[in-house]
């Protein structure tokens, strides 16, 4: 009984040996749920970001498809020939201006249908801003949200565009539209879409084609 109690046990060495491949297999355990969580983690990012893209082309695909080519008032109550413009001088970051069809009145106010749109790139960011009022002379101020963040860059190209007085089509740039502020030489955006070319800070480029409606 003596003896059989001394050998009882485990050794120094055994211990040690299984305490080191315990501490491999917490090792190995905590590196799988380290990456595990850091890929549920970017999942949840891209998601997020695969959202706020469906929600921004969603908004720009009705705005386009509801465009309209109306008359309107510039700010100082004169009348305007041609809705769409860029470059707004009190305005600078705003990448695109025009008046689109279809505003909801639930409460059944006495207003028209007819919403001022603009479209600003400032900071990184594509905002949406909207005018209680189609007309800037009678504006109370634009208000609007952010559509996507972490933007480097934002070209816009209309891929169908008849200069007045002229049948010919032709595929403007954002610079070229300058010419739109201009009442002596307007362009009139007759038909087909527009695109948005969008470079994020982390180098991905996108291209979202939209159909403009008349």
């Amino acid at each position: 009984m003596e003896t059989a109690g001394k050998d009882a046990g485990f050794t120094l060495v055994e211990v040690l040996i299984s305490l080191f491949i315990f501490a491999l297999i917490s090792a190995g355990t905590m590196g799988a749920m380290l990456q595990t969580f850091a890929a549920k983690d970017r999942l949840n990012i891209a998601s997020a970001e695969l959202a706020d893209i469906a929600a921004f082309r969603a908004i720009l695909r009705a705005d386009m498809n509801a465009m309209t080519l109306r008359p309107m008032r510039d700010g100082v109550g004169g009348t305007e020939n041609y809705l769409v413009t860029t470059r707004n001088p009190e305005e600078p970051s705003a990448i695109l201006t025009f008046s689109r069809l279809g505003r909801a009145n639930p409460t059944g106010s006495a207003r028209g249908q007819v919403e001022r749109v603009r479209y600003l790139f400032r900071d990184g960011q594509f905002i949406r801003e909207t005018l209680p009022h189609e007309n800037p002379a009678q504006r109370e101020g634009w208000t609007g949200r952010v559509l996507l963040e972490n933007i480097d860059s934002i070209d816009v190209v209309h891929r169908s565009v008849r200069a007045f007085g002229s049948s010919a089509p032709v595929n403007l740039t954002l610079q070229d539209w300058t010419v739109l502020i201009n009442p002596t030489a307007p362009v009139q955006v007759t038909d087909g879409a527009i695109e948005f070319k969008l470079t994020m800070t982390n180098g991905a480029e996108t291209a979202h084609l939209f159909e403009v409606g008349s």
